[in-house]
Parts: structure tokens; sequence; C-alpha cells
């Protein structure tokens, strides 16, 4: 028996209802023994009934007092940890307690990419993510350059994750259903375009870059670039006249790299 509370729409709640749908986005996160496990608004539990099988340290991080009650009863005899709060507003670092994390959700469509944020700024301890969006947000996430989709969220993710789209998920499996289709989306940890780069520091690059995103790159970059010398930007325009004649959406991840580093002199 799936047991449910009325779902809010201001919480932006749709609860997954379809068991083998449930198992199958466990699969994809390839537990093991003894893993740290953050579930990232865990609702009424089906996700959350299926990590609990598994000899692993959980946290949930749930914002609705009432799934939070649910899921203390309904889990009584089980061991794992429970936040009531916005997940925007935890510490991840303080769940990890200084190991990797493994973070799995079925998120409120409405600050998805906040969410996405969130844990991308955090890769230096997360190991894998699965994480149910919308289809057009998944799409987004793993765009190349010179397509349609391709934008900030592109970018932000090929810095630090590997991205794929492991199956999408039917209305059918929610209640209430949706108006539109979901996908698991799976990040996996890669070796870091940004090892000595300060993540949110390139990405005021990338957000520059993007925010005329119809603009070629010398346009765009005019405000963002007032914050180097002149020196540095006269040696800049020179090296990357061609690249300032492009757009946002013509460089990948790794040109990002290049143009930060250069104009921060990072070899």
């Amino acid at each position: 028996m799936i047991e449910i509370i009325p779902p809010k729409k201001s919480l932006g709640q749709n609860f997954l209802i379809d068991n083998n749908i449930s198992r199958k986005i466990i699969e994809e996160l390839n537990i093991q023994e003894n893993d740290i496990v953050l579930e990232i608004g865990p609702g009424t539990g089906a996700l959350t009934t299926l990590l609990l099988e598994r000899n692993i340290e959980l946290t949930l991080v749930e914002l609705d007092h009432r799934a939070v009650s649910l899921l203390k009863e309904k889990f009584a005899n089980k061991s794992f940890n429970i936040i009531q709060n916005d997940i925007r507003k935890v510490d991840l670092n303080e769940i990890a307690n200084g190991k990797k994390l493994k973070v799995i959700g079925n998120i409120p469509y409405y600050i998805s990419a906040d969410i996405l944020f969130l844990l991308l700024e955090n890769y230096q301890i997360i190991d894998t993510i699965i994480i149910m969006v919308q289809k057009e947000v998944a799409k987004r996430v793993i765009s190349n350059p010179d397509s349609k989709e391709y934008g900030i969220l592109s970018v932000a993710t090929d810095l630090v994750m590997k991205s794929k789209i492991a199956f999408d998920v039917s209305p059918n499996c929610f209640f209430p259903k949706p108006k539109v289709i979901s996908s698991i989306l799976k990040l996996d940890k890669k070796e870091s375009l940004i090892q000595d780069i300060n993540f949110n520091e390139i990405m005021k690059l990338v957000k520059s870059a993007f925010s005329q995103r119809r603009k070629t790159l010398r346009n765009s970059l005019k405000s963002y670039l007032t914050n180097y010398n002149e020196i540095i930007l006269n040696s800049f325009n020179k090296e990357y006249n061609q690249i300032l004649d492009k757009r946002a959406e013509d460089l990948s991840a790794s040109d990002y790299v290049q143009i930060f580093k250069y104009l921060n002199q990072i070899k």
C-alpha cells in the first residue's frame, strides 16, 4: 500500500508511486556497502523504502513537516538521519563528514536548477548524483555547444561531472500526474576541468557570457572584463581576438577554463 499525503502545489510535490521505476532509479545509484547517501525530497518514502534495505548511512532532507512526520513513523525501526529544511540551506559537508556522497532525489521542478547548481558547487564531496528532473532541464544539462539547449547549466555540469539521461519517466508514475515528462539524470564524478579554480568564480565568467547570449563575447563580457587591469586586457584582446567574435553558446567548458586561466594568469 502506497501512503500519500495531500500534495502541496506550492512545494511542487508529485509523489512517485510506481515501485518498478523506484527500483530502476535506485539501481542507477550503484550503491555499495557503507556508502554515505543523501536523499533530497523523500516525500512519502518511495525511494527511501528501498534505500533502507541497503547497509548504508542515509540522510534525508525534506522541507514538508507532514512528510517528515510520516517518514519518522513509517521507518521508526530503521536507522537514518532526517533533516527538516530546504536543501538549499543545508551544509552538505556536514552530511558527508569527510567522505564522498551519493545523492538521489525526486526534486521539485521549480527549483531543480538551484539544486543542481548547489550539487555542482559541492562536486568535490560528491561521487554520483541520480536526480529526477523535467526532461527539458535534463536536455539542457547534457547538451553540447552550438545547440539550442546549451547554456549555463550545460557548462557548469561539464566543468566537473559526466552527465547522461538514464531513462525517462511517464507522468503516469506520479500522484498527481505532472504535465511534463520527467527524466532520470545521472551525473558521475570525473577529473575536474577546474582543479585549481574556484567553481563559483569561473561561473561568474560563464554567467556573464550568457547574459546576452545573442551578442558576441566582445559585447557580453564587457562588464565582467572591467575587473581586470589594462595590461591584462590588452594582452587578452590580442590573444583571444577570434574567440571574442563568437557567442557564448559556441564555447565549450574547456574554452571557458582557458579564458579564465588566461585572465587570472593561472597555469
